[in-house]
């Protein structure tokens, strides 16, 4: 199975970038089962770019880092995964775990992870 893992970065006004252990480590335990993963990271919606990502890749399935500053451009992506490409989505990370209420009304999910990802993951692919 592809999976795309997307790393929608903080806005750069937050001055943070770095890639995260938890998505790290999720596409790790992805690829020793078998799987292959790719990595999606971006601070802006660019709408061409995630189309040419799933052309590229053909995921199977989207995973999504989510933190809460990254929210609305992780719905905004999510959504035009969904509704373009028909793809299934799975939100992970602090923002869904702590903030599900805001997340699960989406249609266009398939999973919220809460908690530690890496366990999760492996038995939903």
């Amino acid at each position: 199975m592809n999976v795309l893992l997307v790393y929608p970065i903080t806005p750069a006004n937050f001055d943070i970038f770095g890639i995260q252990q938890g998505i790290a480590s999720v596409s790790a335990v992805l690829k020793q089962d078998g799987h292959d993963t790719r990595l999606y990271a971006h601070y802006e919606y660019h709408e061409d770019e995630l189309t040419a990502e799933v052309e590229a890749f053909r995921p199977d399935l989207v995973g999504f880092y989510v933190t809460y500053p990254q929210s609305g451009l992780a719905m905004r992506m999510a959504a035009h995964f969904h509704r373009v490409h028909g793809l299934p989505l799975v939100l992970g990370c602090v923002w869904p775990t702590t903030r599900g209420d805001e997340a699960i009304p989406r249609p266009d999910l398939i999973r919220i992870r809460p908690g530690d990802a890496e366990a999760t993951h492996r038995k939903l692919v």
